[in-house]
């Protein structure tokens, strides 16, 4: 089994240790992603990243999806899935 880590090229998460998603291949490919919100970096909060869409679950869900593929974009995986 193989496991690679997915997550932006500016990725203010790594500082949290969890990755945005991870793609696991052996006999099949597979990516998974847990618990997403559409999230950007704040320097302004204490954590250093606020929800985008605070009240807005759809729009959370839509744009964290968006982003999950361009993270497999960047990383050439998206014809792998």
């Amino acid at each position: 089994m193989d496991r690679q880590a997915i997550n932006p090229e500016s990725d203010w998460a790594k500082n949290f240790q969890f990755n945005q998603g991870e793609i696991i291949q052996g006999v099949k490919c597979m990516f998974y992603i847990s618990g997403q919100i559409s999230a950007e970096s704040d320097p302004l909060v204490p954590q250093g990243v606020s929800v985008e869409f605070k009240d807005d679950q759809r729009k959370q869900m839509i744009n964290a999806l968006g982003k999950s593929i361009i993270c497999l974009k960047e990383r050439k995986c998206l014809a792998k899935i």
